[in-house]
C-alpha cells in the first residue's frame, strides 16, 4: 500500500517512471483493483513523455483492445515510437506490421529495415 501511495505521488508530479509502474499495478491488480482503463491512462501519460516501455505496452494494449478500443493503427504508432528508441521487441513488431500491412501500408522495404534493426539491436 505504501508503494502505491508513493507511486501515486510521483505520478502526480508527472514522473513517467511512476506513471508506467503504477499503470502496471492497475493492469495486474497488484495493490489496487484491476482496472485496464486506468492502466491505459497512466501508461499513456508515460508514453507521451517518451517512456519506451510504456510505448511498447500501449502498442500491446491497442493490439489486444485491453482498456481501450482495439486499433492496429494506434498499436503500430506506439510500437514504432518504441522501435525508434532501439527496442528490439518493438522493432520486430514494426517489421511484422509492415510485412503484413497491419495498421500501416504494406512495405517489404520498410519491413526489411526494421528486421535488420531488430537483429542488430539483439547483438
Amino acid at each position: 500500500k505504501e508503494d502505491v501511495e508513493r507511486l501515486q505521488k510521483w505520478s502526480q508530479r508527472n514522473r513517467s517512471w511512476a506513471q508506467f509502474s503504477l499503470g502496471g499495478l492497475y493492469a495486474r491488480g497488484l495493490g489496487v483493483n484491476k482496472d485496464p482503463k486506468r492502466a491505459f491512462e497512466l501508461r499513456k501519460l508515460a508514453a507521451d513523455q517518451g517512456h519506451h516501455h510504456a510505448q511498447f505496452n500501449l502498442g500491446n494494449m491497442y493490439a489486444k483492445g485491453e482498456g481501450v478500443n482495439q486499433s492496429d493503427t494506434l498499436s503500430f504508432k506506439y510500437y514504432k515510437l518504441c522501435a525508434d528508441q532501439g527496442d528490439h521487441r518493438a522493432q520486430l513488431n514494426v517489421y511484422l506490421y509492415y510485412e503484413n500491412g497491419t495498421g500501416v501500408e504494406q512495405s517489404d522495404t520498410k519491413a526489411f529495415e526494421f528486421l535488420k534493426l531488430a537483429f542488430t539491436s539483439i547483438g
